[in-house]
């Protein structure tokens, strides 16, 4: 857990990294996401969804083809 603690104090000191820098992104939302994961398999979700309840569902990628009724759209670059 102390590495997820790092990786989000990162990618709160670098919101964004220059493009071409990284073959992956690393975003605050993506560390949440990651570490909801992690707690569904050390078996303690309860915490995972305290974690969700801090999430903004607005920064997820859809791949959806637009907004529409059931998706948010893509955040493309």
């Amino acid at each position: 857990m102390s590495l997820l603690d790092e990786a989000e104090d990162e990618t709160a000191r670098r919101p964004e990294a220059p493009r071409g820098l990284f073959t992956v992104e690393a975003t605050r939302t993506q560390v949440g996401l990651y570490r909801i994961s992690v707690h569904n398999t050390l078996g303690t979700p309860d915490e995972g969804v305290m974690v969700a309840d801090r999430l903004n569902v607005d920064h997820i990628p859809s791949a959806e083809p637009g907004p529409g009724p059931t998706s948010r759209g893509c955040i493309a670059p």
